[in-house]
């Protein structure tokens, strides 16, 4: 069981035969003001993001693995897979022995602090084959085409050149009730709905305190200065 940032991870490859949803969300919202009149606020500047996918184990050792993995989330409440898409191509072989690696990347953009997950689709089972990365630095190359990213850590083994990387998607887990394939394994559509947009300003930590119009003190008379 993995878990990234109190999130559980679902590494298993999606079923194609069920088409991926993807869905983008703003959110406005009706806010009582202190004199208890109504106004009209928006929730968020920025779409949340959610996906939904089928998870089909071709295994029984992969179905005990994935039942773990769904009754954590669903305990938890929140869980963690790749953002099934197109995903960006492997310039270039990834090492065990180095936490870089090129994308000739038309599709994302990524930034220090997105996490990217590896998988070789080839290997069996492909559920145990995968590294997920916390980017360190990003360097694009906009001649070239090429995304170069340096992780926090090597990964934990190699990946060909051609393969494919996603990033990653976090939020609120939520699954319907597993069908049977046979009388061993199921198949069970998931959804990761996102708390929080990933463009959204961070809103923990300190409060910086300027001057000007603007500019507010909260205190024990909350003086505007």
């Amino acid at each position: 069981m993995i878990t990234i940032n109190n999130h559980i991870l679902l590494p298993h490859p999606a079923n194609w035969s069920t088409l991926v949803d993807w869905q983008r969300t703003w959110e406005t919202n009706t806010a009582d003001s202190v004199l208890g009149h109504e106004s009209r606020v928006a929730v968020r500047a920025t779409p949340r993001r959610q996906i939904s996918f089928l998870l089909t184990p071709w295994s029984v050792t992969e179905q005990n693995r994935l039942d773990d993995r769904l009754r954590a989330a669903a305990q938890g409440g929140l869980a963690c897979a790749p953002y099934w898409g197109r995903g960006a191509v492997l310039e270039g072989p990834v090492r065990s022995d180095s936490p870089h690696l090129s994308l000739d990347d038309v599709v994302w953009t990524w930034s220090i602090g997105d996490y990217i997950f590896l998988f070789d689709a080839d290997a069996y089972p492909a559920h145990l084959y995968f590294d997920v990365g916390l980017i360190a630095g990003v360097d694009v190359d906009t001649d070239g085409g090429v995304t170069n990213l340096t992780l926090s850590a090597n990964p934990s083994r190699a990946y060909p050149a051609g393969g494919r990387a996603w990033p990653m998607v976090f939020g609120e887990f939520s699954a319907q009730d597993m069908s049977a394939v046979t009388a061993q394994r199921g198949a069970v559509q998931v959804t990761l709905r996102e708390l929080q947009s990933p463009e959204d300003a961070v809103v923990n930590g300190p409060v910086t305190i300027g001057s000007g119009l603007g500019a507010t003190v909260v205190g024990s008379t909350f003086i505007v200065t």
